[in-house]
């Protein structure tokens, strides 16, 4: 089973596991041999070695692939996955859970493991784009929420309510907060 993404992942893995122990040089080869696959951004690479990425980009590495938001505590089930995709295997919702959670972005899981939201959907482990609500919520909507979310409501209970997702329910309190 040979594929580019899952071989740069188990790189990365051993070469997250390794980097706490070893030197500033060994670092830097080690992120010069993760930049050559091309599917980790400078940033993604930088955690993986231990290093930051203004050095890294000193050394001539440059930004070579998508970003997003990437914790290498990931890096064991994102092989599980990638591994899971490339078997046509039923994605495992607790394996993609346990990503998000450690603080890695759906957008980079899908991109660094190959699965498609509605498979992850249709396996059961996330809501509907569709069941959210489509159209924009009127200004007196917002302002309501805005002074919910004042009185200390509580933003996933508001989002079920108007049928939005609470990450819109933080950006309308953001934005309208001088309401």
């Amino acid at each position: 089973m040979e594929d580019k993404h899952l071989e740069a992942l188990t790189q990365a893995e051993f070469y997250w596991r390794k980097s706490f122990y070893e030197g500033r040089l060994t670092k830097l080869a080690y992120a010069e041999d993760l930049h050559r696959y091309g599917v980790f951004s400078l940033t993604q690479i930088a955690k993986c070695v231990r290093m930051h990425t203004a050095e890294l980009s000193r050394h001539g590495l440059t930004r070579n692939a998508k970003g997003g938001r990437f914790e290498p505590e990931a890096l064991p089930s994102l092989i599980q996955l990638r591994k899971q995709r490339l078997r046509d295997e039923k994605v495992s919702n607790s394996l993609v859970k346990g990503c998000i959670d450690s603080g890695t972005s759906w957008a980079c899981v899908s991109y660094l493991c190959g699965i498609a939201y509605s498979s992850y959907y249709n396996a059961g482990g996330a809501p509907l784009a569709s069941r959210l609500r489509a159209q924009t919520l009127k200004q007196t909507e917002k302002q309501a929420i805005v002074i919910a979310l004042r009185a200390d409501a509580d933003p996933v209970l508001l989002a079920q309510q108007y049928n939005i997702t609470p990450a819109y329910v933080m950006e309308i309190s953001r934005a309208h907060a001088n309401v």
